[in-house]
């Protein structure tokens, strides 16, 4: 679905995936004074793109997306396709995104891709998959962060689940930077279990907002502060 924010100036921003080439890129419009502008692509350097992601820091604002080294064909394999896939993050400014910049080693799949706010520095979260499985029914989970000083950093490895895992979200919760996932329909915050047996035994639609983990727990949302 398309990602909307608002610019200090005015103008709204839209990210949306457009296929009328063949193969979806990841484009964007400006909405300004009743109108939307022409579209353009965030980046022509890749071949299929994924959704992309805004998130708004210190008066800026970036985009998260996936997008293949190579070009998918019907001949390839879902994990080929799956490794093919790299992650980036692009910079708006002005009227254009800035080039991309690669994170995380290729070759691997990486998934429930977001952008968060740690301390004051904007980091990027990922999932990993060791068996390039979209499906996600085999192979192990990975959690990785990287920081924006001055450049992206390195990735760091903060959380190693041991299973595949089909949910995962960061953010800040009751003030500590957090890494939450569901395991066995559980919810595990830095890789503890949290006690949510008097709300209920199926957790699902993981999100942090606002400092609070937000959760629907058999069928009824769940908020949880750090407390």
């Amino acid at each position: 679905k398309p990602e909307m924010v608002g610019l200090s100036d005015g103008r709204i921003v839209m990210t949306y995936l457009d296929d009328t080439n063949g193969q979806a890129k990841l484009s964007y419009r400006f909405y300004d004074g009743g109108k939307w502008s022409e579209s353009k692509t965030v980046w022509s350097g890749g071949n299929l793109d994924t959704a992309g992601y805004l998130y708004q820091h210190d008066g800026s604002v970036y985009v998260i997306f996936e997008t293949s080294s190579r070009e998918i064909t019907e001949d390839m394999t879902p994990e080929q396709i799956a490794g093919a896939m790299e992650l980036y993050v692009a910079k708006l400014t002005g009227d254009r995104f800035e080039e991309p910049v690669k994170l995380g080693m290729s070759g691997t799949w990486k998934y429930a891709y977001q952008l968060a706010d740690h301390d004051g520095t904007l980091c990027a979260v990922w999932a990993e998959n060791s068996e390039n499985d979209i499906m996600l029914r085999s192979g192990e989970t990975v959690v990785y962060k990287s920081s924006l000083n001055g450049t992206w950093q390195e990735p760091s490895r903060i959380s190693n689940i041991g299973q595949v895992l089909t949910e995962t979200a960061s953010g800040t919760v009751g003030g500590t930077f957090v890494t939450a996932y569901i395991k066995d329909d559980q919810i595990y915050i830095k890789d503890k279990l949290l006690d949510i047996s008097s709300a209920g035994e199926k957790a699902d639609s993981l999100l942090i907002r606002n400092g609070v983990l937000y959760a629907r727990i058999d069928g009824m949302l769940y908020a949880y502060d750090g407390e």
